[in-house]
C-alpha cells in the first residue's frame, strides 16, 4: 500500500485535505502538524508522496530535507 505523508499546521487546511484523500485514494494517509511529529508517525517508513503547506517553516523544511538526505536514494 502507497503512503502519502502531509505535513500542514491549519487544522482546517488539513481536514479538507484528509477529507479528500480518504475519499479517493488507495493509500495510507499519515497527517502531522509539524515536520518533527511526522517523521515520528512514520516509523522508519518512506513515504511515497510528501505534502507540505508553502508556510512550512523553514526550521521543519531544514528537517525534512536532512531526513530525505539521510535515506539516500529512497528520498530523491
Amino acid at each position: 500500500m502507497q503512503l502519502i505523508l502531509a505535513i500542514d499546521a491549519d487544522k482546517r487546511q488539513a481536514a479538507q485535505l484528509a477529507a479528500l484523500v480518504r475519499g479517493r485514494f488507495d493509500a495510507e494517509f499519515v497527517q502531522a502538524t509539524s515536520a518533527g511529529e511526522a517523521l515520528q508517525a512514520l516509523a522508519e517508513r518512506v513515504p511515497d508522496l510528501i505534502m507540505t503547506s508553502p508556510l512550512l517553516s523553514p526550521f521543519d523544511d531544514g528537517v525534512l530535507a536532512e531526513y530525505l538526505r539521510d535515506i539516500g536514494p529512497a528520498g530523491a
